[in-house]
């Protein structure tokens, strides 16, 4: 059998599928993210789709290789290969677009309300406060109504 780069491809390339999908949930806030932000969530969803077709048609290609059927072979070579190119763009710059902003250079920033658009429990809004400082500060944040206390 003739020595083809594909399945090392394909296997790079369904390694840093998962990878950079098993690294980005690994961090502090995904699973929150994912739940909150749609966006967010078909995104995951679809790397995850991506992978797993991926690894589908490598499976398919190498059954129908073992079994000799040339001309199915030579018709998924070619998409197989493309889409594992695709694998392996998209987590590396996925990966260095989220890791490579560096927050020192964004200076200070007044604090930021933001508001999800969707009703968390109890149909009470999914809000954060976003600020940035470049020098360290303690500050507070309180909601409601002046000169009244929550209970």
């Amino acid at each position: 059998m003739k020595k083809s780069i594909l399945y090392p491809l394909a296997a790079a390339a369904i390694l840093f599928m998962f990878g950079f999908l098993a690294w980005a949930f690994s961090l502090h806030g995904t699973f929150g993210l994912f739940h909150v932000g749609i966006l967010f969530r078909y995104v995951s969803i679809s790397l995850g789709v991506l992978g797993a077709i991926l690894l589908g048609l490598a499976l398919l290609h190498l059954w129908l290789t073992r079994r000799h059927s040339s001309r199915a072979v030579r018709r998924l070579s070619a998409p197989l290969l493309i889409l594992a190119a695709v694998a392996i763009v998209v987590p590396a710059t996925g990966f260095v677009y989220l890791e490579g902003i560096p927050s020192s250079t964004i200076g200070d920033i007044s604090p930021q309300l933001i508001v999800a658009d969707v009703a968390g429990s109890h149909g009470i809004p999914n809000i954060a406060v976003v600020a940035y400082s470049e020098r360290p500060t303690v500050d507070s944040l309180s909601w409601g109504k002046p000169g009244t206390a929550s209970a």
